[in-house]
C-alpha cells in the first residue's frame, strides 16, 4: 500500500486499517523506527505529499541561502564528484575521502541478496556507511562543527495511557 499524500488520502487508510479513531498511545506494540508497519505509520498521522521541484524552494523563507551556498560547494567539490561517478561503476580504487564509504555502501548492496549468514547486512553496516558519508560531507566545509558517531543512544517516548 503507498503513503498517503492527502490527509483524504490519510484518512481512507486510516478508515481501511481501522485506525481513524485511534491515536499512537492506544498502540500497544510500537515497532523501532526500521520496522514500523503501515497501521503504525498511519498513527503518527502523517502524510507524505509529492516532491517538489528544487526551482520552487524559497530558501529565504526558511533562511536556507548560507546553508545553499555551501551545499553548492560541496556538490563542485572534485573529490565528491569523483565519488557519485564511481557509484555507478564501483571504481573506489581512485578515490581518497570517499573510499571507505564507497566500499561500505559495496558491502551493504552485495549483502541485500544472500541468504547465506555471514553474508547478510544488518542495519550495522547501513549505518556505518551513512556514518562515513556524513563524516566526509561535514570534512569538505571547516569549520567541523558537526558530530557524527557510531555509538547508539536509546530514545524512548512516553504517550501515555488510554485513559489519559
Amino acid at each position: 500500500m503507498s503513503l498517503p499524500k492527502t490527509q483524504q488520502e490519510w484518512s481512507c487508510q486510516a478508515q481501511a486499517a481501522g485506525v481513524h479513531n485511534r491515536s499512537l498511545k492506544s498502540c500497544s506494540t510500537l515497532q523501532s523506527g526500521s520496522r514500523v508497519n503501515h497501521q503504525q505509520f498511519l498513527l503518527f498521522r502523517t502524510v507524505v505529499p509529492d516532491i517538489q521541484p528544487m526551482s520552487r524552494l524559497d530558501t529565504s523563507q526558511y533562511g536556507l541561502q548560507m546553508h545553499m551556498q555551501e551545499a553548492s560547494q560541496i556538490l563542485n567539490n572534485p573529490e565528491f564528484n569523483r565519488y557519485l561517478m564511481a557509484i555507478h561503476s564501483a571504481n573506489w580504487v581512485s578515490l581518497r575521502d570517499f573510499r571507505n564509504i564507497l566500499r561500505a555502501q559495496i558491502e551493504v548492496l552485495a549483502g541485500q541478496q544472500q541468504t547465506h549468514l555471514l553474508r547478510r547486512i544488518d542495519e550495522t553496516a547501513v549505518n556505518t556507511s551513512l556514518i562515513l558519508l556524513l563524516i566526509a560531507i561535514s570534512s569538505m566545509h571547516p569549520p567541523l562543527t558537526r558530530e557524527w558517531r557510531s555509538s547508539r543512544i536509546t530514545l524512548t517516548a512516553n504517550f501515555g495511557s488510554m485513559n489519559s
